[in-house]
């Protein structure tokens, strides 16, 4: 699964991230520990891709995050449907 990310400030203007410090947080289905992946830029797009196939079935939460040089986030979940044979 690949997440492309935009971030805008309050003004909806675009902010463009320092380097390392754009990270995507997943919560996966089944666990308590979120998933920290770097958010890679290509252009005026962040990018991040993650593997779901040893995910159990369930809502994946999502939290893009850039620190600098402001702070900016956006959210969002989706509904992951494993196939059981992966897991």
């Amino acid at each position: 699964i690949t997440w492309r990310v935009n971030f805008y400030d309050e003004d909806d203007s675009p902010v463009a991230p320092n380097a390392n410090s754009a990270h995507l947080h997943l919560l996966r289905p089944g666990n308590t520990t979120p998933l920290v992946i770097e958010l890679v830029a290509n252009g005026e797009v962040f990018e991040a891709s993650w593997d779901s196939s040893n995910t159990r079935p369930g809502t994946v939460y999502w939290s893009a995050r850039c620190t600098a040089p402001s702070s900016v986030r956006t959210d969002g979940f989706f509904d992951l449907k494993a196939n059981p044979a992966n897991i």
